[in-house]
This record gives C-alpha cells, structure tokens and sequence, in this order.
C-alpha cells in the first residue's frame, strides 16, 4: 500500500437520500447525455479537496476535529434547488445546492476548514454549498445544442414537488468524514479513513 492517499474532508449521505438523487440523475442521463453522473455510493457533500496526503493524515485531522467540533449542534440538510458551475459559459459542474441548514452548513464548513488550515491544509477555493451530481464528459468538444442550465433546473423543481422526495432529501448532519479516494478507469472509489460525530 502507497504511504500517501488522495484525500477529502466531507459529509455523508444517508442511504434514501443518495437513492432518489440517484434515481433523480438516472431520469436525465437520456436528457442531458454530454454528462456523466455520480455513482449512488460516491454521492457526498464535500467541505473541502485535500490531495495527496501521507496516511496518517486522517487519523490526526479526527483528533483535531473532535475537539474544534465538540460543540457543534447537529442539524437538518436539505437540497431546495438545482444549479451548476460556471454560471457563465457551458456548466462543467451539474449539481444541487443546499437551502435547508445553509447557515449551519457553512458554520461548520467554516469552522472544519479552520481547523484543517491549522493542520497545513489550506482550502484552494471557497466553500458552496452543493453536492455534485454531473460533470461534462468531454469539455474540448463544441457546444451542441441548448443550455441546460434551465432544463437542469426545471427538472429537479418537478422532483422535489413530490412530497416523498422533499422528505426523503432532509436529513440529519451529525457526522464529518475523511475519505480516501482511488482513481479508476469505472470512475473514483471512496473510503472513509477516518469519522468524526458531534453533538
């Protein structure tokens, strides 16, 4: 085994919420086919990108949460709309931002990436408040035919009319993972190398 691995600080998803936006993606694979989306198992919040990092990274980057996270409330999350990245130009990134717990969200983005900056890891972008669900398969290729920036969007406010799917998507944040991930030719492999709860 490498002495190093690429790694990432987020939140999980439980089980019937990666399961319907799941679902949710599957329903546009024929409408947008210029992406490619995540994998049910992979589906997660990210709080921030760490690269490669030696192996014994997690386990201190858990210490150190622990007690910076230690009065941290648990709370609901919910997605309430659907958009993408960049907002100008043809969007590489399909995804859905969050609206229920936003402000405890980005308290404890905020207050994660304190302490991982404190550790040496220092975040290379600011943090939204999204969970990634597409990514164009081949950005060099021209533009053909509309946005879909609208169809995206338009699609996922008809999801969350169902009342089923509006309560299925919030759930309970109460858990911070470090993750490993392995590239592969199928796409990534997660594995949590390390949990933090709090509350």
């Amino acid at each position: 085994m490498s002495e190093t691995m690429r790694g990432f600080v987020c939140l999980p998803i439980p089980p019937q919420a990666r399961r319907l936006l799941f679902q949710f993606t599957e329903r546009m694979k024929e409408i947008l086919p210029d992406y490619r989306f995540t994998a049910e198992s992979n589906l997660h919040l990210t709080l921030q990108f760490l690269g490669e990092i030696p192996r014994a990274v997690p386990g201190q980057i858990a210490t150190a949460l622990s007690t910076s996270l230690g009065d941290v409330e648990p709370f609901l999350m919910s997605p309430g709309g659907a958009g993408s990245f960049p907002e100008r130009d043809r969007p590489r990134i399909l995804h859905v931002y969050i609206t229920t717990g936003q402000k405890e969200l980005e308290a404890l983005a905020e207050k994660t990436r304190g302490t991982l900056s404190r550790l040496g890891h220092i975040a290379d972008r600011p943090f939204v408040a999204h969970i990634t669900l597409g990514r164009r398969r081949d950005t060099r290729r021209p533009d053909l035919g509309a946005d879909p920036r609208s169809l995206w969007s338009d699609e996922f406010q008809a999801f969350l009319g169902d009342a089923h799917a509006r309560d299925a998507l919030t759930w309970k944040v109460d858990t911070v993972l470090v993750m490993e991930s392995v590239l592969g030719h199928g796409g990534p492999t997660y594995t949590p190398r390390a949990r933090v709860n709090f509350g």
